[in-house]
This record gives C-alpha cells, sequence and structure tokens, in this order.
C-alpha cells in the first residue's frame, strides 16, 4: 500500500474518531432554527420568507431539509449527517493539501482543523461557514482537476467548471459575504487557463443554481419583498448595527490563539525569504511543493475572504473563524514541524511532540460538554421533565401534541425554535421565532417593515384561531438586542392584548413557557 493510501485511510479513520464527539451535542439555537424551518418546508410546504422566517440566507435549510430527508427529523440524525459530511471534507481535504505537502503534513493540518472544529462545541458545529469549507474545497478539487482533462474529455471539463460554479453559488446561498468566492475563482480560471469559455461555463454554474434557489420567490406574490426584508432591511436597519466591542473581539481571538498564533506563524516563516533560509526551516519547507500562482490566489484569497467576512460582520461567533483556520491549519503543522526540528534527535523530541499533543487534545476536547450531555441524553415526553432545556422542548411539544387535533394550529412566541420542529401542529405565523418582531434598531424604535410585521402577526393570529399559545418567559439576550422576554414584549404588539388574549385563558405551565388555550 503506498503511502499517500496509507496516509488518507489514517487520516478517514482518526478523523472520524475526533469528529464523533460531535454526535453527543444538543443542536445550538441556530441550528434548532434551521431544523425547524427545514421541516415546515417538508412538512408544510413552508419556503424559508413565505412561510417561516429567518434573518440569514436561505442555504443552511436546505442542508438540514437534506439531512431530514436523508436520515429523519431529530437531533441525532443531524449530527450523523454532519459527521458524514465532515469526514467526506477530512478526504477532500487532504486530496487538495497532497498537491503540495506531505502525506503526513496533509494528515496533521486535517487533525489540527478537527481538532478546532470539536473544540468550539455547539459554536461551530453544523453550521453555515462549515459547509461553506465543504462547497469551497469541492469546488477547489473540480477546477484543479478540470485543468488536466484531455482534449477528448472537454465536455466532463465543463462540466467540473461548471460544477464549480454550483458550489460558489451554494457559498452564496449559506452566506452573502461569499459572494467574492466569484470573482476569486474567475481571477484564478484567467490566471491557470487564460480562456474566457471556462469563465462562462463557472458563471453557468453560479446562475443556473441561482435561479433554482430565487424561483419559489418569484412564483409567490411578494415573495421577493419579503426575502429582502428579511434578509437586507433587517440586517442592515437592526441587526448589522449592533458591532462587538473590543473585549469581547479579543476574548473570542484570544480562545483560537492555538490555531490563529501557530497558522499565522506558519504564514510568516512561509512568506519571508531570510527566515526561509534558516537551515531547519528549508528541511521542513523543501518537502514542501510551492504553488502555482492560481493556486495561491485561490486558497490565499479564501483566507483573506474568512478574514473580511469576520470583520464586515462585526459578530466574531466561532464559526465565522472557520474558513480562516481552514486555510491557516496546514501552515500551523508546518509551524510546529519546525519547532520539532529545533528540539534535537532523540526521546526530548518525541517527549516534547507527545506533551504538545496531549495539552492539546485536553485543551480543545469537548469533555465537559460530553459529560453534561450524556447524563440529560434521553428525550422523553414526560411533562414535568424540565430539568433540561431539550427535554423541555420535548415536554411543551408533547403538550401541544397531545392537546390539540391535527389540523389545530398553535402559535409559540419564543426567541427559540425548539419546540416549532418537534411539535407536529402547523404554526399559525410564519415567524419562526420573536427575533422578527421584538427587536429594537439601535435607536430603540421599530423600522416600518417590522411595524408592518406586527400588523401581519396579530392578522395570522386572529385568523388561524390557534387553539394553544406557548409563550416564552426565556430572557436570552447576548448583543442587547432584547431587553424583555417574549412574555413581556408580546404585550407592547399593538393588538394583542385587546385583539387577542380576550380569547385565550391560561392552561399550564411547563418550565419556562405559559401555555394559553383559546376558550371560544
Amino acid at each position: 500500500m503506498s503511502s499517500h493510501r496509507k496516509y488518507l485511510l489514517a487520516t478517514l479513520a482518526s478523523s472520524s474518531f475526533l469528529l464523533a464527539f460531535g454526535l453527543v451535542e444538543p443542536l445550538s439555537g441556530d441550528n434548532e432554527l434551521y431544523q425547524s424551518m427545514a421541516s415546515d418546508l417538508i412538512r408544510f410546504h413552508s419556503w424559508p420568507y413565505l412561510g417561516t422566517w429567518d434573518q440569514n440566507f436561505p442555504g443552511i435549510v436546505y442542508i438540514h431539509w437534506f439531512s431530514i430527508i436523508l436520515l429523519g427529523n431529530s437531533t441525532l440524525s443531524f449530527r450523523v449527517f454532519d459527521l458524514i459530511v465532515h469526514i467526506a471534507m477530512s478526504g477532500m481535504l487532504f486530496i487538495v493539501l497532497r498537491r503540495w505537502l506531505s502525506p503526513r503534513t496533509a494528515c496533521l493540518a486535517i487533525l489540527f482543523y478537527n481538532l478546532f472544529y470539536i473544540s468550539e462545541t455547539l459554536g461551530t458545529a453544523g453550521q453555515r461557514d462549515g459547509y461553506a469549507n465543504v462547497l469551497f474545497l469541492l469546488a477547489t478539487l473540480l477546477l484543479f482537476n478540470s485543468r488536466y482533462s484531455t482534449e477528448g474529455s472537454r465536455r466532463w471539463s465543463v462540466g467540473k467548471v461548471m460544477g464549480a460554479g454550483l458550489c460558489a453559488a451554494g457559498m452564496m446561498a449559506l452566506r452573502p459575504t461569499y459572494v467574492a468566492v466569484i470573482p476569486l475563482v474567475l481571477l484564478y480560471l484567467r490566471i491557470a487557463s487564460g480562456e474566457w469559455k471556462w469563465s462562462l461555463a463557472f458563471l453557468s454554474g453560479v446562475a443556473l443554481l441561482s435561479l433554482l434557489l430565487t424561483m419559489p420567490y418569484l412564483s409567490a406574490p411578494g415573495g421577493l419583498d419579503q426575502a429582502y426584508q428579511s434578509v437586507v432591511l433587517y440586517n442592515l436597519e437592526i441587526y448589522g448595527k449592533y458591532q462587538r466591542h473590543l473585549p469581547w473581539i479579543y476574548h473570542q481571538l484570544s480562545l483560537r490563539k492555538l490555531f490563529l498564533i501557530s497558522g499565522s506563524l506558519g504564514v510568516l516563516i512561509a512568506a519571508t525569504p531570510s527566515i526561509r533560509k534558516h537551515r531547519v526551516v528549508r528541511a521542513v519547507l523543501d518537502q514542501v511543493s510551492s504553488p502555482t500562482a492560481g493556486e495561491k490566489l485561490l486558497i490565499g484569497g479564501y483566507g483573506l475572504l474568512g478574514v473580511a467576512s469576520l470583520i464586515a460582520m462585526g459578530k466574531y461567533w466561532p464559526y465565522q473563524f472557520e474558513p480562516v483556520i481552514l486555510v491557516l491549519a496546514p501552515f500551523g503543522v508546518v509551524f510546529f514541524e519546525i519547532v520539532g526540528r529545533l528540539i534535537p534527535w532523540g526521546s526530548a523530541r518525541w517527549m516534547a511532540l507527545t506533551v504538545l499533543l496531549l495539552y492539546c487534545l485536553l485543551r480543545e476536547l469537548p469533555i465537559g460538554m460530553f459529560y453534561s450531555f450524556a447524563a440529560n441524553r434521553v428525550e422523553h415526553s414526560n411533562v414535568g421533565a424540565t430539568d433540561s432545556l431539550l427535554n423541555m422542548y420535548a415536554s411543551v411539544a408533547s403538550y401541544v401534541n397531545h392537546n390539540t387535533l391535527p389540523n389545530d394550529r398553535y402559535e409559540c412566541a419564543s426567541r427559540q425554535a425548539g419546540i416549532r420542529w418537534r411539535s407536529e401542529r402547523m404554526s399559525a405565523s410564519r415567524f419562526t421565532t420573536f427575533y422578527a418582531l421584538t427587536t429594537f434598531a439601535p435607536n430603540g424604535t421599530h423600522p416600518e417593515f417590522q411595524q408592518v410585521w406586527r400588523r401581519e402577526y396579530i392578522d395570522s393570529l386572529r385568523s388561524a384561531r390557534p387553539r394553544l399559545l406557548v409563550i416564552s418567559h426565556e430572557v436570552v439576550d447576548s448583543t442587547d438586542l432584547f431587553p424583555e422576554s417574549p412574555a413581556q414584549s408580546i404585550h407592547e404588539i399593538p393588538g394583542f392584548d385587546s385583539e387577542i388574549l380576550s380569547h385565550y385563558r391560561p392552561d399550564t405551565t411547563i418550565g419556562g413557557y405559559t401555555i394559553l388555550k383559546r376558550i371560544d
């Protein structure tokens, strides 16, 4: 067996072990939202922005939709799906890195990236940027392979470049800042081939998927306007105006210092001729093949895009670092290899490397998450089981299912979507969470489009006549957007007290949720 194949198998096996830690993780608040939107799309044909609501582009909803179609609608099903995708990603990354790195270095770089992925637990698992990395690697493989097709298989070359275009459009559907991948690939194609037809093939793939994703909104009255209000106006006038302060940014950067500092030092070493001349550095870098100008542009440009996206969004959530870490991880491993060579041959080197490995594993593995979640892993329907957030979601959803008829509607006023996808009933409104209705602009007002949404919410409750109203008392505030719980802010929506509340009486309380029942 060749060295390449041995290390590929070792990469897949070790990646499977590391990534399997994610199987015990619950869904994050974001994952709950996307799972709910995907579930509503399957069960009730509720398209994003038309039948459900979120402030982000819809790409991640379709990923959850596919995972439900493939494996079923549960937390474990999505985690298994995410595991399979990221094991496949490890294989793709190995093939890409082998163009420049030795099999051992490529294997270690992938493990380094996967260590980052699992170390952030809910901060990165199943998030949009991780899937953007998957699509970028797939596009990169297609682009690299298309260059070496013979004239006799030219049709397949066009197909591969169009496939890269589909991947780029998918990345843009996950996050709008990834639109920068399109000019990045166009520049790569211009450098690598010098022929415009490849650029046209790439743009054809981008246009094809973009059209398919836009069609539901073109065919629905006011569909494009609703999508525009949700993902553009809401972010420009409300969410996007809230920026993190320097202490938060420093805190987030410091949590990732192992990956950011080692990777940045590796880049510095590789880019500085005077350092490269050092004997030890040269011994390591002599095993690294130099990328072409086009490859440097594509890979380096993606890393810079990740940095620019972080700064532009200004929130610095853990998953937003994923494109940056993807590019820095190989440089980080090269840096560690250079440090290892500075230690004299013999037991001292291996002891130092073993201590470093144990430090990385013990520092980054989510042992606490594994223990705490495994202790409360069973989700059951006992109404009194409110000892964990997941059991509370399941208990409320079970109560809704057992106290309504199949055609009854209900409404859940909550900032979390965990109840919505676990219940079997259709919601009365399209507002999957209360973010859309209760967040304030920085000046303390609700913009006009949001006031229209608030009137739409009351109209939906009035016309649907939901059997149950589930109202949350949660206070989840990480950006100063929501000073009050939904149980407080719902009374501030014009018309709720005067037109809706009089038709309901308190029925029960489950954990942090009050359930009201319609009396007429």
